[in-house]
């Protein structure tokens, strides 16, 4: 039984440590790991197109946040999250944030969500860029087989944008999730493989480049 419970801690411990995360650090913005300090400037951000009246995602405003971050960071200290705040190289302001999130470590799977920005970022680089920091964390330096992504299926804007990443649809979950209001979500899963992930690599790149 000792050597079963011993067994049992050191593969947690495992779990726990495959999720490492540092800052990821792009051309035009930096993730860096999320705190509660970061409330403020994250309800400033959401101001921004008062993103919290968004019916079909959750986007958090001044009586949300703490409980926001602090969800996030309960979530990483169980090696399931790592969450980021997303940070303006040119103005060094806080502009939205993002995570890895329902991590399976033992398959090393994982998904990339709960990512916003303010509404005057939306329609640029900066998603490409964020999502080109985390795919490539996740594929090289965590050695991840897969990372999902996972979407209402009315927010076509956020559809679009994980297409236009490279990801393939896996499928539609329905009636996944209960929203606040009583309604239903039916998600829109959608992947990159590991045997993907060069490929997708270049287009990001060269996404990028035209833009920059």
């Amino acid at each position: 039984m000792q050597a079963l419970a011993a067994s049992k801690k050191e593969f947690s411990m495992q779990d726990e440590k495959w999720l490492s995360g540092t800052e990821l650090k792009g051309k035009i913005v930096t993730l860096i790991p999320l705190q509660l300090e970061h409330a403020s400037a994250l309800v400033e951000a959401a101001s921004d197109g008062e993103l919290w009246d968004l019916w079909y995602t959750k986007i958090p405003n001044k009586e949300t946040v703490n409980g926001y971050i602090e969800l996030a960071l309960s979530e990483q200290d169980a090696g399931r999250s790592l969450a980021y705040s997303v940070i303006d190289n040119e103005t060094q302001t806080i502009i939205g944030t993002t995570r890895l999130c329902h991590a399976d470590c033992v398959n090393k799977r994982v998904e990339i969500g709960y990512t916003w920005y303010a509404k005057s970022y939306q329609r640029t680089s900066v998603n490409t860029e964020c999502k080109f920091l985390l795919l490539s964390h996740a594929f090289e330096n965590l050695s991840a087989i897969a990372v999902e992504f996972g979407t209402h299926w009315h927010n076509h804007a956020s559809r679009n944008a994980i297409a236009r990443l490279g990801a393939k649809q896996d499928g539609v979950i329905r009636n996944h999730q209960q929203m606040a209001d009583g309604s239903y979500r039916d998600t829109v899963v959608f992947s990159v493989i590991n045997s993907e992930w060069l490929a997708v690599k270049a287009s990001l790149l060269f996404k990028l480049e035209r833009r920059s």
